[in-house]
C-alpha cells in the first residue's frame, strides 16, 4: 500500500476501469487511480408499479451488473419520507442506458437521483471536493483504498499547487481569415508553427505536451475551430495527438446547443474537455476571463463541478451543484423533473404578491449629506436570516410554526431550510475574504489570487459585479429561487424574498 498527498484535479467515469481520479502530487507530478464506484437512483410508486419496474430490470439486466433494493430512510424535500426502491449500477455505460430506459418506460413513477453530476456524487460519497488537499492510500497498481481532505472549502487562503499551463491560439482570429500558423508559449518558450506543415506541427506539439506535460492548456477558439482542427490533422496524418493524459479514453467533445430562454435565444459553441488536464478556451468561457484561473478554482471548490464545467458555465450551474451538495448530505432525494407547483392564489392575491421593487423617483438639484445605503449580499442575507427556501414557504393556514407574511398569506417554517444551509457558509466566507481584502498590502503577492476569489463568491451571493459584463450576476442564488426549470425553485420563495427586500429598502426611507 502506497499513500500518497495532493490535489484532486481531475475525476470521471472510465468504460473499464470504474472511477479514474488524477492528484497533482505534492511533489508537482501527476498521479492516477482508479476505482470501483455505484451509481445509484431511487424511483417511488405503488408497490405494484415498483415490482413491475423490478421485473423490467431484471429480464434485462443480472444481478451482477444491476442491484436492487427497497430503501425507506430516504426524504423527499417537500413530501417527507418516502418508499423508493434504489437501483445501484457500477458501470456508467450501462447506467446511462438503464436510466434512459425506465425514465421513458415508466413515466408514471418517481425519479430521484438521475442526473446529478458525477463529481457531485463522489464529493458526498467520500466527503471530499474537488481540488481538495487530501491523503490517498492505494496499492501499487494504482486500485485506490481510501480518500481524505485536509483542508475544506471554507478555507480563506488555501494551499493550492502550482499548476504548469501551455497557452495555444492560431494566429488569426478563424471567423475573419484562415489561420496560417499556431502560437504555443509555455514558460519562457514561443513557437510558431505552420498549418501548413502539419505533420511537423504535431509531432512538435506532441514533444511539448510530452515534454513539458501540462496541467492546463489555455486555448484561443480551441472550442470551435483550432481543437477539431488539430483533430482532424491528426486524422489525416495518422499522427495521435496527445491532448488528454489519459491515452486510453478519447477527448470529450461537446455539440454546440442552441436554446430559448427568457425571451432570448442562446447559443452555445461546441466544447472539447481533455482527461487528466484542464482545456480552457477563453473564447468560451463565461467567468474565466473575469475570475482567471485562482477565482475558477475557487468555484470549483465550492461546487464540485469540474473547472472545465465551471469556466464554460454561469454560476447558476454552481449554485444549483451546491444546493444538490446540501440535500444530499441531508440524506434528501432529488428529483428528476421538478414537481412543485406554486401555492395558489386569486388574481387580486397575485397582484399584489408579485410587485417586484422598488423604485423611487430622484428630486432634481444638488443635494449636501447625502448618505449611502449599501446593503452586504442584500438578498443572500434575506434568505439566510428569515431562512426562506422552497420547502419552508408554506400557506398561512398550515399549523407548523413559523414567520408569517399576512400580505402574501404566505409563512416561513422555522425548520432549516435547504437555501440558509447552502448559502450561510458561502456568505460567511465572503465577508471573511472582505475582511482579509481590507487588511493586506495591494502590494501583497496574496492579494490579486484572494480579489479573484472574492469575486467568485460576491458575484455568486448578489453583490455587486466590478464590471457591467457581470452585472447580471446579482441574481443568481435570488433569481434561482423562481427560475422555471430549477429543481429547487419556487415562485413562493422568490415572492417573499421580493416582499422582504421591498420592506427592508422602504423601513429607513421613511421620515
Amino acid at each position: 500500500m502506497k499513500r500518497h498527498s495532493g490535489w484532486i484535479f481531475d475525476l470521471y467515469e472510465h468504460p473499464t476501469k470504474g472511477v479514474v481520479l488524477w492528484l497533482v502530487g505534492e511533489d508537482g507530478k501527476p498521479y492516477s487511480f482508479y476505482q470501483d464506484f455505484e451509481t445509484v437512483f431511487y424511483a417511488h410508486g405503488s408497490e405494484e408499479q415498483l415490482h413491475n419496474l423490478g421485473k423490467f430490470i431484471r429480464t434485462k439486466y443480472t444481478k451482477e451488473l444491476v442491484r436492487l433494493e427497497r430503501v425507506t430512510t430516504k426524504e423527499d424535500l417537500f413530501d417527507g419520507p418516502q418508499v423508493v426502491m434504489g437501483i445501484g449500477v457500477f458501470n456508467s455505460t450501462i447506467y446511462k442506458k438503464l436510466s434512459r430506459e425506465v425514465c421513458k418506460n415508466f413515466s408514471d413513477l418517481i425519479f430521484y437521483d438521475v442526473d446529478i453530476p458525477f463529481t457531485v456524487r463522489y464529493a458526498v460519497a467520500y466527503n471530499i471536493f474537488m481540488m481538495a488537499h487530501c491523503e490517498i492510500e492505494a496499492e501499487p497498481d494504482g486500485r485506490l483504498i481510501s480518500v481524505k481532505a485536509l483542508d475544506t472549502p471554507d478555507e480563506l487562503e488555501p494551499k493550492l499547487p502550482r499548476l504548469k499551463i501551455l497557452s495555444v491560439r492560431p494566429d488569426t482570429n478563424p471567423s475573419d481569415n484562415s489561420p496560417k500558423y499556431l502560437i504555443v508559449k509555455f514558460e519562457k518558450s514561443y513557437l510558431r508553427l505552420s498549418f501548413d506543415k502539419p505533420r511537423e506541427l504535431l509531432s512538435i506539439l506532441n514533444s511539448v505536451l510530452s515534454s513539458f506535460d501540462p496541467y492546463v492548456i489555455q486555448s484561443h477558439f480551441g472550442d470551435g475551430w483550432l481543437f477539431p482542427h488539430l483533430l482532424e490533422l491528426s486524422k489525416k496524418t495518422g499522427i495521435p495527438l496527445t491532448l488528454n493524459r489519459d491515452l486510453s479514453v478519447p477527448i470529450l467533445r461537446r455539440k454546440a446547443v442552441n436554446f430559448f430562454n427568457y425571451g432570448r435565444a442562446h447559443y452555445r459553441a461546441p466544447q472539447v474537455h481533455l482527461r487528466g488536464r484542464w482545456h480552457v478556451d477563453v473564447e468560451n468561457c463565461m467567468t474565466y476571463n473575469h475570475y482567471h484561473l485562482a477565482g475558477a478554482i475557487e468555484q470549483t471548490r465550492l461546487s464540485s463541478l469540474p473547472l472545465q464545467e465551471v469556466a464554460r458555465r454561469s454560476p447558476g450551474a454552481s449554485i444549483s451543484a451546491m444546493q444538490t451538495l446540501t440535500a444530499m448530505k441531508r440524506n434528501i432525494l432529488i428529483p428528476y423533473q421538478r414537481q412543485k407547483a406554486e401555492i395558489a392564489k386569486t388574481f387580486n392575491e397575485y397582484f399584489k404578491a408579485a410587485r417586484g421593487g422598488l423604485i423611487l423617483q430622484p428630486p432634481i438639484g444638488i443635494f449636501e449629506n447625502v448618505a449611502v445605503l449599501d446593503f452586504s449580499s442584500k438578498m443572500a442575507s434575506i434568505m439566510i436570516k428569515y431562512n426562506v427556501s422552497p420547502e419552508t414557504v408554506v400557506n398561512i393556514e398550515d399549523e407548523r410554526e413559523g414567520f408569517e407574511i399576512p400580505e402574501l398569506k404566505l409563512k416561513v417554517l422555522s425548520r432549516p431550510g435547504l437555501m440558509q444551509q447552502t448559502l450561510q457558509p458561502m456568505r460567511d466566507k465572503r465577508l471573511a475574504l472582505k475582511r482579509l481584502l481590507k487588511s493586506m498590502d495591494k502590494n501583497d503577492p496574496r492579494y490579486r489570487a484572494a480579489q479573484r476569489r472574492y469575486k467568485v463568491v460576491a458575484n455568486v451571493l448578489n453583490k455587486k459585479s466590478v464590471t457591467d459584463a457581470l452585472k447580471w450576476l446579482a441574481v443568481v442564488c435570488y433569481g434561482r429561487l423562481g427560475f422555471a426549470n430549477a429543481i429547487f425553485g419556487r415562485r413562493n420563495a422568490h415572492e417573499v424574498v421580493s416582499y422582504l427586500s421591498r420592506r427592508m429598502i422602504a423601513k429607513p426611507k421613511r421620515p
